[in-house]
């Protein structure tokens, strides 16, 4: 039987970035964040649990939220607005499909529907599985379901992307001394800001706040160049160790049945996201591989440092994830009580 005596922080983030430099070599997409995610997850899971820096992931997204916020310039806030009715239509599309995935997913896994149903709407595994307690359905197969997709989509989407043609990964840009001086202020109060309001209670501050305080930098001309590489290398391997972590052996061994079952539920959900975002491409003169990270059930921080990486339209990809995110979160739980008193979903017996 192997060890498990925990893994300590002081190994967990040198191992995770020898192995995000490992992928960066062979050319990965999002390299840094791929390689902690499968270098502390392998950890979690054949070693024992992975000690790691509870403010680790607090402070990747704020860098990637302060970092995507750059990108946004007057004119791709104009275009974002025009493109409003298409991330409505989107995000209803999406959620409706997801819904119409969890009965097939609940069938064939033989799970309840209420687990199905939180297991296949695209949201935060620590959110969705939140939701799950309080309904009674089953935390462990929602947590590992929703991971698996996000892993997943990092780990895949953009390397098949690179094959459309229209993707072009650009060379980073190099920031002079005072664009450092006026980035370090920048993300300071960034951070400063977001922890007090997420300290008020504010929901998903840590990357809507820093997001809002780099667009309305990057839109009032203070600071108008892309932000260098290096940073978001740092915020991917905070975030990818926090993912990694979320990995371990007793969730995966309880829901080992259900791993295909929960794996086909990727795909098709995946699939149907990306006939989505092609379409909606057509329709608005957007770049297909931009449209398929837009509708894409990933994370905000994920598919946009993809759209980043990839040299795709950054702003376009965070406005739709944005207010995906906000509507899922908003509605799922008034959904859901109200899918329960119709007995559409039932709730799961405490003694299952």
């Amino acid at each position: 039987m192997m060890s498990q005596s925990p893994v300590p922080l002081i190994l967990a983030y040198p191992l995770a970035i020898v192995s995000g430099y490992v992928f960066y070599r062979v050319g990965v997409p999002l390299p840094w964040m791929v390689g902690s995610i499968f270098c502390i997850a392998g950890l979690s899971i054949f070693v024992g649990p992975v000690r790691v820096w509870s403010w680790g992931r607090r402070l990747g997204l704020g860098i990637v939220g302060t970092c995507l916020g750059l990108y946004f310039t007057p004119s791709a806030l104009e275009r974002l607005l025009d493109n409003m009715g298409w991330i409505l239509l989107a995000v209803v599309i999406s959620y409706l499909f997801a819904a119409a995935a969890s009965l097939l997913l609940a069938k064939m896994a033989k799970l309840d529907r209420s687990t199905a149903f939180l297991s296949s709407i695209p949201g935060g595994a620590a959110e969705m599985s939140m939701l799950g307690q309080r309904f009674g359905a089953i935390p462990e197969v929602i947590a590992v379901s929703q991971l698996l997709r996000i892993v997943l989509l990092v780990s895949v989407l953009p390397s098949l992307l690179l094959v459309d043609g229209s993707v072009v990964v650009k060379s980073a840009h190099i920031v002079t001394g005072k664009e450092w001086f006026v980035l370090g202020l920048l993300l300071c109060s960034s951070i400063l800001v977001t922890a007090w309001l997420a300290r008020m209670g504010m929901m998903n501050a840590w990357l809507l706040v820093p997001l809002a305080i780099g667009m309305v930098v990057s839109v009032s001309g203070l600071y108008t160049s892309p932000p260098p590489g290096f940073l978001t290398a740092v915020a991917q391997v905070l975030i990818g160790v926090h993912m990694g972590a979320m990995f371990r052996r007793d969730s995966l061994l309880m829901v080992r049945r259900t791993l295909p079952n929960l794996l086909l539920n990727v795909f098709l959900i995946t699939g149907m996201c990306a006939l989505i975002g092609a379409a909606i491409a057509l329709g608005t003169g957007t770049t297909v591989p931009t449209m398929i990270l837009a509708t894409a059930p990933g994370g905000i921080a994920d598919m946009s440092l993809s759209a980043k990486t990839l040299g795709l339209d950054v702003p376009t990809v965070v406005g739709f994830h944005v207010v995906r995110v906000f509507v899922f979160l908003s509605i799922t739980p008034y959904l859901f009580f109200f899918l329960q008193r119709l007995g559409v979903l039932k709730l799961v017996p405490s003694g299952r």
